[in-house]
Formats: structure tokens, sequence, C-alpha cells
């Protein structure tokens, strides 16, 4: 059969794979026969290895000539199934006399022909041939005697009867002898049906939806099988078994660490144990188990694979759609996140397992172990392993929430047993008597009472074929696993040749995630065919083996179970071979690899790499993108390597195949990391195009992990300069478009995506000082060397330098347009003609050096400050010294007011002081700072003062009141200059630290959230804080209660109280206790620190929802509480101090009443809080209520003198919701639905301020040192000063905000002041004091000052979160780092120009990525309307203030022509009738007929826009469409016209009739000819006529249901298609050309704002940022989408001209470019 094997090895077998790797199936074929000898057919292993093999195949072929094959006789058989047992059925078959090839073809298909069918072949051939055949070569084909001949007849019949596919009398002929070998030729026949045959079979078991399981299906399987080998290797072990299933069935919350030495059994114990999770032990509910065993599969000793894994199956749990994250960071979170969830929404506690813990990669973040929570969710336990004292062991002893249990050595009894019943597996055991106990003389053995040591012998005991020396084996058994190992492979040597099993072992050894059989199978044939293994790469990826120079089956597959017990079990679908324990690969390495390291191991790197190279170009396959760069790392091939890396197709394979989060490490050769390589990799790392393209794939891996066929994409809207965009540029050149059928370039993309535009690097001294013109045009710069510097920032260029001082430049300042200040430590400053280079002034006053200059906008004054403690006031224009202040310490910085009228200065006693610019009187100092202030910078709003003091603190003070209001934290050394931008919106720092930070403008950051539950909304919050001890209690709208750490943000516990809204929450002033009033009137008391469950519920209570409570005093404490009933009701509470005796045992019934109930109020009472200021008994409250009054209550002490002692009536417009007493005087503030707060002077019964800001009903107010804290339903948080001035706004919920509570740490310290000096101290504590104290005594001298420490911010929202803020801390939104020394000045007028200069002598102009770059014609809003010239030549857009934009198309290039004012309001839609003349729709009810007229031409081309004709209509238009002369457009109100336009005359207007509209806002219309447009509004579609006559004919309307509005249409010409899409990002299709038959298809995530058609080409737009491109079938019509484009922001409109896409989108940007198909 010599001619059919070679048919199928060359031709046949490969078609099958390639066809099979389309569908990702993998097909391997095995042949016995092939270079078997006669020799090895008699060999005794022989029949264990066919037929052995025939049981992993899935399919078989037989082939049948004359030759019935080799007969063994009954003493082989015999010896056989002694070394296999499983082969005994041979002795029971009906042929005695059977042969090989019979029993071969039984076992696979004769067995059992029904289950057979569709996967066994038989082909017969026909022997008419064989006289043809030369008597020499006969004998090779007839039969071998009369009794083989007639033993061949029954087989044959016995297939032809059996119903299987037969192939019988198959044609060839002699086709002669090659080398001595016969063949036969003619048999395409016979080839063509073994094809068709096995890729039929091959389609109909792996159909698509099986053969496309992702990854994650298949690894899951392999540790599937890998969990269910260990378990049926399992012995012994109850005790410890029994250890971790009770502490399991407990159901507490824990880590549980299963620890033991090597080889100690913990891998099958964890097996057990998940074993015994998974089973229903209560005919309840089963524990969800997740289980990863690292090395059971590839890729699974990496943490961020197994956190994927995890992540996913909670994902199944939870029933959520989850985009699973790269970032280990983001994976972290993801997974913790995921673990609250799973814990709130399962009944049996999740258990996740994870076994080998210390097999984790080592370069992984494994031992923080961050990904392990610190406080562990309820109903989560996690169960994981790892060896005593590795690294990983000792992380987690570090860990309070972990309980080792340890797997100790096995006992004599479990040693019996496992020996018992491994030899018990193969029907052998050893001998036990008392005179010849072989058992004692393995079980004595020193590591015998490891697992891994009795498997291993007992494997070699079995394999041990002289029954006789059985006690002579034992004894000679080494007595360790090392040992054992390297007398196992000292065996196989023997069987097998030193050379084979050596590279075979160092292959398993090096390689990182175990080889395939094939692959094993290949690069032993590799090596052994060439006889080297140094043999270049290029060399090794060329050859071809042909079959017959493969290492021969039989040899492979018998090293193969040689090794077995050296192998990982794996799947029954996988062929992956990995060593399977950290002793085999050391013994491994020590065997083979240790004696010439550097020579051996090097070369099989290459062997590999070479290797992978071949499959990379061959098959394409996933292994080979995986493992090639890391060999070409390991063997120092780093030039290969980045050809590799930097390959945009290498690229894509990468991420189609999701091994992205293997690119980082590939960029930075992992494992190329040996002192010999450093050199070499260094310069790899240090390569431009390496660096370049690791950027690519850092900024793009987001979009590349969803959607890898978008590689070349991305890589042409690279900036032009790119080394990626040029090789893309050339595939895209070369017609090689990856597979893509559209890829849509970006015309006008931005060609800076480096934050870091620019750096200058001309200078000899570094730059102390920086200054940026308003306009960015210019910036000046302060050198050490004494001169200064004019550059072109755009350019980099040097426009001018100056030179007039004699010591270093300290300050620059511009003044005005065309001037330019100097200070220098040589005492003077000059200033100077920027126009004309020249010198104006030398400006001489100071006596040490000048520290700062600044200049106001106008540049009319300059004020200047130095080290001899003075302030001096110049002429901007002519430098005359105006005025002198004298201060008492050096001075180092000042800065201007917007508005001129005030300057700063900073000073190095700590203090910043104002200054007025008219009266040169000093009007405030601002005390906070502990150490010499360095810059000072105004808010360009004047609203705002920020400074820096040498120490690294940042502070943010509001400039009309000196109060603190934030500080900026994140720096870790101190900060040299910081500066607004002209916006306001950033304020940017710079350090010592070389890093340059940009912050928001707001303040105010989030520090925890807190996750109440799916569809849980928070209802209320309140804070406690006793001795730093900070508590967060939450209650919801369903009764749970939630109580954080508000420290860490840990949840201590959680509990559910009834299922009643929990609207009010306080705790008692010394944090014992925790009160709750619930919506049914409900009061509860909670000793929280004993647990949920201690509590004790209040009687006799409010009979309506509970509104507020607040809390006063020790022992007794008093509670009110507000209720819905208008009553209020008082509890006086002692304190029960037996903690460990259950709080409702303590409380008699009578305190559990209320001790007086306060009737008073005519509407729910829904505030009410005690005053703490200056109250040690005698306390009042204050409560609210919806009647709009607040009463103050007296003597609430006692129950029962409690009195009203003042009403304030009709305080608000509306519905008072809260109120809050003061802690530092005796005000109150009030909180109302009229929008406003309000602070009371109680003693004057007088409204003091009112605070006006919030947009929407205020829910909550909190009041507390001075700040008050507000909240309201649009989901705002609002920060205030006593006086009512806006510290800042928080922003992050959702939803309405309907509680919040605050804690201010203050640190209070006495300073003796000047009585006639005004300080002011932070948040203002004191002024509001003095304000109280002056109607009641003078002031004092002696004051104390209030220092704000920390300020920590509650809130609880609808939208089923809370949140932990700090508003006074800085919002960081970026970093940017790349200077190598300290940054010591920074100038920006925008975040596009930050420049700054470093102590590295250079200066750096950056502009980072906070937002879409602007570009020309960029509009500053939405772009509302889009629209191209028939000839391509002129595009309109309209934005929503009424402007036209004009872009000329020039040589190919889109280029800003002019703006027009053409409406008065939105344009809301505009189409060109003709090159030059459009109409326009507006908001304003106007559509006019416009025309562009063009003067002068090239460079000097202009336009204008002439109106011709307008309508006025009743109501706005909202769409419009035109064809030739006519002109449609719909309006609000639901009405459609149509114009038509008349050359030189009005045109005649006609519309629709009322009645045939249901007057819903007309959302789109397009034109389906000259005389038929189709309109749609909500979710109907309207088919017009235009006629001559008054009204439009409505000839069809239909509604599409299940759809929500439509919002956009398109008519295909080509196809008589009708295009309509909703808001929720359907499309739906009609066929227009027959009664409309529609289908509807979802394919955006939001609304769809444009179709457009081309031919047979679709192109959706959406709000959710993508450009979609289809193609349409011609016959079928239907979609198939062939590209995808990732735009700036939410597209509001697109149009398209041939391959010219251009897209406008919410953030004015116009994008460009090209559909590439």
């Amino acid at each position: 059969m010599h001619g059919e094997r070679d048919l199928l090895t060359r031709f046949v077998m490969p078609e099958i794979r390639a066809r099979a790797k389309k569908i990702f199936v993998n097909v391997y074929e095995v042949d016995l026969r092939w270079g078997v000898t006669e020799q090895d057919t008699r060999n005794k292993k022989t029949l264990d290895i066919c037929l052995g093999e025939i049981k992993r195949c899935q399919y078989f072929l037989g082939l049948l000539g004359d030759r019935y094959g080799w007969v063994p006789d009954k003493n082989f058989i015999l010896q056989s199934i002694s070394k296999n047992d499983e082969l005994g059925w041979i002795l029971d078959y009906e042929n005695d006399c059977a042969s090989v090839t019979e029993l071969e073809m039984y076992l696979a298909a004769l067995k059992s022909p029904g289950s057979a069918q569709e996967k066994a072949f038989f082909y017969i051939r026909d022997n008419s041939f064989i006289k043809d055949i030369p008597k020499k070569y006969r004998k090779d084909f007839v039969s071998e005697s009369n009794q083989a001949s007639d033993q061949m007849k029954k087989l044959k019949d016995r297939i032809q009867s059996s119903g299987l596919e037969t192939y019988d009398q198959y044609p060839c002929h002699w086709a002669g002898a090659l080398n001595g070998v016969p063949l036969v030729g003619g048999l395409e026949q016979f080839g063509f049906r073994v094809l068709n045959n096995l890729w039929t079979a091959i389609e109909k078991h792996y159909p698509p939806e099986v053969t496309f399981m992702d990854d994650d299906s298949h690894i899951t399987a392999q540790h599937e099988a890998y969990k269910q080998n260990m378990t049926d290797n399992f012995i012994g072990r109850s005790k410890v078994l029994r250890q971790c299933s009770n502490m399991i069935e407990k159901g507490e919350s824990a880590v549980i660490v299963l620890t033991g030495k090597p080889g100690s059994g913990k891998s099958a114990l964890m097996a057990k144990v998940i074993d015994y999770c998974q089973k229903d032990k209560t005919g309840g509910h089963i524990a969800p188990v997740f289980y990863h065993f690292l090395g059971a599969a590839s890729g699974s000793s990496n943490i961020s694979a197994i956190l994927r894994r995890c992540i996913l199956f909670l994902g199944q749990l939870t029933h959520e759609q989850l985009s699973v994250p790269q970032e280990y960071k983001n994976l972290v979170v993801k997974f913790h996140e995921l673990l609250n969830s799973v814990s709130l929404s399962q009944q049996c506690p999740l258990v996740v397992c994870i076994d080998g813990l210390d097999l984790l990669e080592s370069d992984t973040k494994f031992q923080d172990l961050m990904w392990l929570p610190d406080s562990l969710p309820k109903n989560v336990i996690f169960f994981v392993s790892a060896v005593e004292n590795t690294k990983i062991f000792k992380a987690l002893k570090q860990q309070k929430t972990c309980h080792f249990i340890t797997v100790d050595s096995l006992d004599l009894t479990e040693k019996v047993d496992v020996v018992r019943c491994i030899l018990g597996q193969h029907n052998k055991s050893l001998d036990e008597s008392a005179f010849n106990n072989q058992m004692k003389l393995l079980v004595s053995k020193r590591q015998a009472t490891n697992p891994l040591f009795l498997s291993m012998a007992c494997e070699e005991l079995r394999v041990f074929g002289q029954f006789e020396k059985v006690n002579e084996k034992l004894k000679s058994l080494p007595h360790t696993i090392p040992g054992i190992i390297q007398e196992v492979l000292a065996r196989i040597e023997s069987e097998h040749g030193n050379d084979l099993v050596s590279l075979a072992l160092s292959l398993l050894v090096i390689v990182r995630e175990g080889l395939h059989e094939e692959e094993l199978h290949r690069l032993l044939s590799l090596t052994f065919d060439t006889g080297q293994s140094d043999i270049s790469i290029y060399h090794l990826h060329q050859m071809a083996l042909s079959p017959d120079r493969m290492l021969p089956q039989n040899k492979f597959i018998t090293l193969l179970r040689s090794l077995k017990m050296f192998l990982r079990p794996t799947s029954s679908n996988s062929s992956l071979l990995v060593l399977c324990h950290y002793d085999v690969i050391q013994e491994g390495k020590q065997r083979y690899l240790k004696a010439s390291v550097n020579c051996t191991e090097l070369k099989l790197h290459w062997l590999l790499a070479g290797f992978f190279t071949g499959q990379l170009v061959e098959t394409r396959s996933k292994r080979a993108y995986s493992e090639l760069p890391y060999h070409l790392a390991c063997c120092g091939a780093f030039d290969l390597l980045e050809d590799v890396v930097c390959d945009l197709e290498f690229l894509e394979m990468k991420f189609k195949h999701k091994l992205s989060h293997q690119l980082m490490d590939d960029f930075i050769a992992k494992g190329g990391e040996k002192k010999s390589f450093e050199k070499a990799r260094q310069k790899y790392m240090d390569s431009s195009r390496l660096q370049q393209y690791r950027k690519f794939i850092s900024q793009n891996i987001h979009i590349l992990q969803q959607y890898p066929t978008l590689v070349l994409q991305q890589a042409l809207n690279q900036p032009d300069i790119s080394l990626v965009y040029l090789e893309a540029r050339m595939l895209l050149g070369d017609g090689k478009v990856l597979g893509h059928n559209a890829v849509i370039e970006w015309d006008n993309k931005p060609q800076h995506a480096d934050p870091c535009q620019m750096t200058l690097t001309s200078f000899k001294e570094a730059v102390m000082c920086l200054a940026v013109l308003p306009d960015e045009t210019q910036l000046a710069g302060g050198l050490t060397d004494t001169t200064i510097k004019l550059f072109d920032i755009q350019t980099g260029k040097m426009l001018s330098s100056f030179l007039g001082h004699s010591n270093s430049i300290t300050d620059v300042c511009f003044v005005g347009q065309n001037r330019l200040c100097s200070a220098s430590k040589d005492k003077t400053l000059c200033l100077w003609n920027l126009h004309e280079g020249h010198r104006i002034s030398i400006l001489k006053r100071h006596t040490r050096q000048v520290s700062s200059v600044c200049s106001n906008t106008s540049g009319d004054t300059l004020v200047s400050v130095g080290w001899d403690s003075t302030i001096h006031v110049w002429s901007g224009k002519d430098g005359k010294h105006q005025f002198e202040i004298n201060d008492s310490r050096p001075i180092n910085c000042v800065a201007f007011h917007i508005e001129g009228k005030f300057f700063v200065t900073g000073s190095w006693d700590s203090t910043l002081k104002i200054y007025d610019v008219y009266s040169m009187k000093r009007k405030a100092v601002l005390r906070g700072h502990t150490s010499s202030v360095r810059d000072v910078s105004y808010s360009p709003s004047g609203t705002h003062i920020a400074s820096a003091s040498m120490d690294g603190e940042v502070k943010i003070w509001s400039a009309q009141h000196g109060t603190q209001v934030g500080q900026l934290k994140g720096h870790s050394l101190p900060v040299n200059k910081l500066t607004f931008t002209l916006s306001g919106r950033e304020l940017i720092t710079v350090s010592d630290d070389q890093t340059i930070k940009v912050w928001s403008g707001d303040l105010g950051k989030t520090n925890h959230v807190f996750n109440t539950g799916p569809n849980v909304g928070a209802s209320s919050t309140a804070l406690s804080d006793v001795g730093g001890n900070r508590l967060l209690a939450v209650g919801c709208h369903n009764g749970d209660l939630h109580l954080y750490d508000a420290n860490s943000g840990h949840l201590i516990w959680k509990n559910q109280l009834g299922d009643k809204r929990i609207g009010s929450l306080v705790f008692s002033p010394d944090g014992l206790y925790l009160f709750a009033g619930c919506s049914d009137g409900s009061i509860y008391w909670i000793n929280h620190k004993n647990g949920p469950v201690d509590y004790v519920k209040l009687q006799d209570g409010p009979t309506g929802a509970v509104l507020s409570l607040a809390c006063a005093g020790a022992s007794p404490r008093i509670l009110a509480a507000g209720s819905e009933d208008c009553c209020v009701y008082l509890y006086h509470l002692p304190t029960y101090k037996k903690q460990k005796v259950a709080f409702g045992k303590q409380v008699p019934e009578v305190i559990k009443k209320p001790s007086a109930i306060l009737k008073q109020h005519e509407g729910a009472v829904t505030g009410c809080d005690f005053n703490l200021f200056d109250a040690i008994w005698d306390y009042k409250l204050v409560t609210c209520s919806r009647d709009k009054s607040v009463i103050i209550w007296s003597d609430v002490n006692d129950p029962k003198s409690a009195k009203v002692e003042k009403i304030l009536h009709n305080c608000h417009n509306d519905w008072i919701n809260d109120v809050s007493w003061s802690d530092t005087g005796n005000y109150i503030v009030t909180a109302s639905n009229d929008f406003t707060l309000k602070v009371w002077d109680i003693n004057k019964e007088t409204c003091k301020t009112e605070i006006k800001g919030h947009e929407a009903a205020i829910t909550s107010v909190c009041y507390r040192q001075g700040c008050i804290v507000s909240s309201d339903y649009s989901g705002l948080i609002k920060v205030w000063s006593h006086k009512g001035v806006e510290t800042t706004t928080l922003r992050g919920h959702s939803g309405p905000v309907v509680g919040v509570d605050v804690l201010i740490q203050v640190d209070k310290v006495n300073k003796d002041e000047n009585e006639e000096e005004e300080e002011i101290a932070d948040w203002s504590v004191e002024v509001e004091k003095e304000e109280w104290q002056t109607e009641h005594k003078a002031k004092t001298i002696n004051k104390q000052v209030v220092n704000v420490v920390d300020v920590l911010v509650a809130s609880a929202s609808e939208d089923g979160t809370a949140r932990l803020w700090r508003p006074l801390e800085g919002n960081e939104i970026t970093t940017l780092s790349g200077h190598s020394d300290c940054v010591v000045s920074a100038a920006a007028a925008s975040t596009k120009n930050i420049c700054t200069s470093s102590l590295d002598k250079t200066v750096k102009i950056w502009s980072p990525d906070l937002k879409s770059e602007p570009v020309i014609g960029q509009l500053d809003g939405p772009i509302t309307a889009l629209a191209i010239a028939p000839d391509g030549y002129s595009l309109l857009c309209g934005d929503r203030e009424g402007n036209i934009t004009l872009w000329l198309n020039i040589d190919g290039k889109w280029v800003y022509n002019h703006t027009h004012r053409q409406h008065e309001e939105c344009v809301s839609a505009i189409s060109f009738m003709d090159e030059g003349r459009f109409c326009s729709a507006g908001e304003d009810c106007e559509v006019k007929r416009t025309e562009i007229v063009y003067t002068g031409q090239g460079a000097n081309l202009h336009s204008t826009m002439r109106l011709l004709e307008k309508k006025i209509v009743g109501s706005p238009v909202s769409c419009l469409s035109t064809i030739r002369s006519q002109c449609a457009f719909g309006t609000w109100q639901g009405l459609v016209y149509c114009w038509e336009i008349r050359t030189g005359k009005t045109g005649h207007l006609v519309s629709s009739r009322e009645e045939d509209t249901d007057k819903n806002w007309v959302e789109d219309l397009v034109f389906q000819d000259d005389h038929s447009f189709v309109s749609c509004a909500s979710n109907k579609i309207y088919l017009w006529k235009v006629t001559s006559a008054v009204y439009l004919t409505l000839q069809r309307q239909f509604c599409i249901s299940g759809v929500s509005s439509i919002c956009k249409l398109a008519y295909s010409l080509t196809t008589s298609c009708l295009y309509a899409a909703d808001e929720k990002g359907t499309l739906i299709q009609y066929d227009t050309s027959t009664e409309p038959t529609k289908s509807l298809k979802r394919v955006h995530s939001r609304a769809i704002s444009c179709i457009n058609v081309v031919d047979n080409t679709v192109v959706t737009a959406s709000l959710d940022s993508t450009v979609k491109v289809w193609e349409q079938s011609r016959q079928t019509h239907t979609l198939k989408q062939v590209g995808l484009f990732m735009a700036q922001a939410p597209i509001t409109c697109m149009v398209l001209k041939e391959d010219k896409i251009i897209l406008g989108d919410k953030l004015g940007n116009v994008t460009f470019g090209k559909i590439h198909s």
C-alpha cells in the first residue's frame, strides 16, 4: 500500500488539514505502518501500541489489498496481555488466527458497526493490475498463503456486509518501483473518494456552532479533564478532606490555604474537594464553584488569565454582558466588583478554587495579592493551594483572612492503600506476607510518605517484566523523588536511545506552555533529519519533511508512552504535552541542560524559533503567534524579533487569537533577559521602530481587542511620519487589505499623538522661568546664563535673544502684546520691546534679588517682589516707579487678579497677602501654609487663588473671602510653579519630582463608591468619627442596612431591617449606637459593635414614615424622630455596657417607648437637629416641616418640660426638606424644594444668608464647622462656606441624592493678633463665632484659629450607590513625564500648549489628550447639518448657533474657507440643489435658498453666500431634502412641505393636510424620485406624491412595530430599498418595489444619526461614535458588515461622495475620511 499511503500523506491529508483549519478543527493522521520494519512488527509492544492508538482516533481508514498481514502467535498475545491487561479481549476473539490488521479493523469498526457509521471507511483494491507487475515485486501484492487468502476473503466479506461505507474495487495500475519500493498509480478516484468521505464526516460532526467554540471553552475542558484525573487518583486523606469540607460547609467567608511539600497530593485533594462542593448534599441549591489548576492548560500560570476566566464565570452567574478588561489592575477591579455582586445574588457560598499558586509566573503581580480582596464579601470562599515556604506562601501568611490546612505526609495505612490502588489498576500487587513483605520494602523508603514518589515507584514496578526479581528491584529503588526520576530516565534512555530522550525532555523543559504531540514529533524529526540543531531559523522554516523522513510513528508513540508518567494529564481532545511536576523539570535540567546551558539550550530555542516560524507561514496557528516571539527572545535573535512584532499582519493575528495580553511581553523581549544578551536587548528596546509600534499598540489596544481587523485601519490613522503609518500605507498600496473589505482612512487625523509635541534642547544652561503670550504664539524663557530667549511656540524657532542682566533670570512676564519684563538676581528688572528687540527701561529699586514680576492683563501695571521684603509697582508702558510697599519677610511670588484690582503675594513667612492696587492697602492675610510660599496664581475667573509652598502643599483659596477651600495632593516633592489655563478649567503644577500634573478646575474627588445592590437605591446615610474610627451607615429602599469602615471602604456588616425604606440614619454622638428610621414608622436602636442583629425596635413610635432623626447627649442620650404624621417623638435612652449580652435583653420595655411627643407642626416633619454649640445638657431641638415652618424646642432633656421656644413661619416658598444646626454658632440652615438654602440667626430670628446655586429641589443639608453641604434631586452635591460662597460641586451620581453627611477634622490653635488687623481663617469658623458674640461680648486679642485638617462627605443616591468624597482635594486629570531632572517652571494659556522647563536644560511643549484636539474650522458646539455639492468641491457644515461653514476640496484636501451666519437659530438641515446653490432649514422657521459666489483663484479664492429666496413656515423646520428643482422639508408640528424652485420666479409651496399626519415631529425625509418622497415621524413612515395641487398626496403610510421613534431615512435608487433607523440603533430595511417587506437589525448601541447609500454600499453612523459600512447583496438585499470606524465623539451627521466620507460630531469636529474597499 505504499502508493496509497504516499497519496494520502502528500495530498489528501494536507487538503483535509487546510479545510479543517478554517473551521478551527485540527486533524492529525496516525499511520503505524509507515517506517515499521518486520522486526519492529514482531516487537512485543506493537500490539499494545497499534490497538491503543486506534482507541484514541475519531476516524478510521481501512485499506485492503490481497495481503492479510502478520498473524501473532498465542504466546506473543499472552505476553502482550501481560503488559496491558486491556488487551484481554483478544483471547475471546472469534478468529484464533487473526492478523494484526484484522484485529485493528475489528476494534475500530467491525466490533460495533452501528456506532462506526460515518467514522470508519474501507477501501478494497481492484487486483486486476497484478498481472502487470514484474515477478520480483509480485510477492509484495499477492497473498502470503492459501490460508491467508481465505482469511482475507472472509474479512472482505464481513466488511462488505457490515453496512459501513466501502469503496469496492477502486482502480489502480502498476507504476513501477522507486528506490526499490514497488508502487501503484492511477489512484485519483481513490484519493477523491477518501477526501470526500472524510471531509463530509468532519463537516457533520463539527458544525460551525461547535467548531467555533472559543478558547475559554477549550481551556475549561482541559481544567475539567485535569480535575477528573486527579479525582480518580485520589486515595485516603479522609481526615484532611473532612477538615476542608467542614470549613466550606460553614459558609463563612474565608481564604482556605492548602499547603504542603511538593508532591504531597494537594492537587488531588483540591480536585476531591471541588467534586464534593459540586454535589447536591441537601437537596437544595448547589454551591457555584470556580476552579483553576495552574499548569492544566496553556497560559494557566498567568494571573491575568486566571482573573479573566473567573470574571467570565462570575458573569454567567450574574447574567451580565461582560466586557473583560485587559490590564491587570482593571481585571482586579472588575473581579472584586463581580465578587460583591455574586455574593449578594447567590443563596449558596461561591467557592473559588485555585490550585498551585506557587506556579504563578514570576513576573506577575502575585506577591502583593492585589487580586485577593482584603475584606471578603459575604458568601465568598477562596480555596487555594501552595507549596510551603514559597514566596506566595509567605505572602498568604501575611493575610489575616487566611486559614491554613497542611497536607501532611502519608501514614503507613495510606501508603499501603496508595500502592494497592495504583498496582491494582493493572491487576498487580505486592506480596505482604510475613516472610516476603514486598510492600514493606517499598513503603519504608525515605520519601515513600510522598504520593508522587509512590506513584512513580509503582509505575516503575509495573513495567518491570521479571517477576522473580521484584525483590531485588524494590531494594535497588532510590529513596528520593529526584533519584527515582533519574532511574526512570536512565531506563527510558536504554529503551529509546539517549539522543532521542535527551532531545524530547530538553524541549519539554525549555518551552513555557508545553508542546503538542505533532509539534514534538516534527521537532524530533527535524533534528534527526538534518543531523544538526544549529541550522539557521530561515532554513529551518523552509525545510519540508516528507513522510518518509519523519520519525516513525511507532518509535514516537512508544516514546510518549514511556514518558507518560512525567506528563500532566489532559482532556481527550487535547494533545498538549506538559511536564507534570517541578521535580521532573529540575531533574530534566540537571540531566540534559546544566552542563552546556549556553550551548544546548540556545540551540534548542533556535530550533523552536525556526519551527514556529514555519508554522506561522504555513498554518498561521495560534501557537506560532504565541510562542515565536518568546523563543526569538530566548535565543537572542532581537533583529528577527523586531521584524516579527513590528509587523501589522502579525499584530492583527495576535489580536484575532486573543493573545493581546502577550504583546507587551513581546515588546520587552520577555525571555531574553540573559546577561550575555544585555547590550543587544537594550539596542532592541531603544529602537525607534519598536517604540513606535509599542506606543501604537498601547494607544489602540482597547479597540483592537474588540475589533482585531481594525489593525490596518488604526495604523493608517497614525501620524503620517509614523513608521506604523508608512507600513500600513505600503500594505494598502500593494493591495494587501489583510482580509478587510473596507478600510476608512482618516484624512485630517491629528499628527501629534505623543503629548510632548516638541522638545527644545539648544540651551547651555537651565531655563528657570517661562511665560506664554495669551494668544499662544510666543514663548519666553529666562536662563541662568543671564539671557532671555523668545521662541515661536508652533515651530520652536528662536525669534529673539535679549541680554542685559548680570545674573540669573528669576522671572519673566509678557506686558501686553509687545513688551516683556524680566527679573533677575542682579536686583533689577528690565522692560523689553519685543517688536523692535531693544530694552525700554531698567527698573532699579530692589536691594536684593528680584524673585517675581507680573503684569495686569492690559499691560498698564507691573508689580515686582523680592527678597528685600518689598513690593514695587511700576508703569507697564515705560517702567516708571509708582509705589513701594514694605513687608516683614522676603517675598517669593506675586500674581494679578484678572480684573487688575488686586494682586496677591507669597512670602517666606508662609502667608499670602492680598493688596488693593488702587489704595495700595492690604486687604487680607491668608494663613494655612506651614512653610515658605513658592508660587501663587489667580484663577482666570478671579474667584480662586492657588498657592504652593516648599513643603509640597498646594492650596486653593476663595479669593473673595480668603478661606481655604481645597488642597491638591499628588506630587512627591516640592511644587515649584503653578498656573491656570485661560479657561480656568485646568491647573498645572510642576515639581522637583520631575513631573507635570494637570488638575481639574473643580475641587473634589470620590474616595469610595458603595453599590447597594442591583435595582436597590440608597435612601439615607450617616457618618461617625470617634477617635479616628470612622464609620459609614447606608440605608436602602428595600430595608437593607450597610455598615462600612469609612477609612478603608470595607463592608463591616449588612442586615435587613424589614422590607421598608430606611429614610433616616443617625449615630449617637459617642458612636456607640446607630439609629434607623423606616417608612413604616419603625425606629431601630442598634448596638452596631455587636453586629447587625443586636438591635431593639422602639415601640409606640410614629404612625407615619420616619423622615428624620437626630441624637444628642451620652447618658441618657436623646433621640428625636420626625415623622410624616406631623409629630416629633423624643426618646431618652441610657447606655448599656454589657456588650456581650444581647441588647434586647438589657433594655426594659418602658425605655423602648417615647418619653414625649411634640405636636406643633401642621405638615410632615422632614428634618430635626440638636444644638451642639455651647450645650452640655440643656439641649435645644430644631425641627422643620412641609408646612414651611421651623420650630425651636427648649428643655428637651426633660420630657415633661419640652416646649416651643420659637417658631419661624413661611421660611421658604416651598416645602422645607431638611434642617441642620451649626456646631460652631447659634445658626441653622434650612433646605427647600424652592432650590434655596437659608442660614438663620436663631437669636435674631432672621435670615442671615440666602444661598442660591442649586437648580433642583434640595433634599438634604448638613452644617458643620462653618461648612455647609447640600444635595439635590439632580444628583449634585454642593459645598459652601457659611457666607454662601460655593466651594465646589461634587458630580458623580446619576440619580437624585437623598442624603448627605459630613465629617470635618479641625486643628485649633491659639494665636495673638493685632486687634486692628483683619485676618481671615479657614472656613471662617472664628468669624462666624465673632459675629454671634458681637451682641454679647467684646473682641479679644487672643484668637482661636481653626485649621481644617480633613473633610469627608457621604452621600446616598437613588442610583443605587453611596459615595464618600474628599471635597477639598484636587482631581488630577493627567501626569506628564519626560523631563530627567527637576521641573522648575511652567506656563500655559491652554492645555494645548503647556510649556515646561527643567534643570535638565530642556523646554518641552505638551499637548495632553484631555479632549479632542481642535482643528481649523472646528465649531464650538455640535455640528447639526452637513451637505456636499454634487461635484464634490464644496462642503457645508451647520451648527446650533445658525452658522454655516464652507469647506473647499482643493487638490484632494479639504480646506476651511469661511463661516456665514445663515439662520437666527440652529441650522437643522442643508441640501445642495446643484454645484453652487443649496437650501437650508433652521429652527427659526425659515427655509432659505442660497447661492455660493466665488471670487479669485488658488490661494486668493474667496467666497460669499447670497440669499436667493426664503420661505417662512409656522414651526421650526426639522429636516430637508432636495432633488433637482424640488425641496421637501418637515416641521416640528408634523407637517411636510414641498417647495418647487422656479428659475427667476418665486417657488411654489405645497404642504400636507393636517389630517394626514399625527402632528409628531417630522424626523427626516428623503426623495424617491422627482415626484415622490418619504418622511418619518414617531414610528410611522409616510410616502408622499408631489402634485401641482395645494396639498401633497399621501400615497401610503405604515407603522413599524417593535422600534422606538424613527430618526433617519435613506433611499437607494439602485436597489429600490428604503432604510430607516431608530433611536436605539435599529436599522429597518424596506423593499419598496413591491408591497413593503421589512427586516430589522440592531446595528448600533445608540441612536443611528445618519444613513447613506451609494450603489450597494450602506453606511450608518451613530451616537455611539461608530461608523459601520455594510455591503448589500444584489440578490437577497441582505446586509453584511464590511467596515468599522471609531470617531472622536458621538456622530451627529454624515455625508458620502464616492469613496469620500465626512463626519460631524457633538464636539464640533469635522472628520474627513476615505473608504478603501
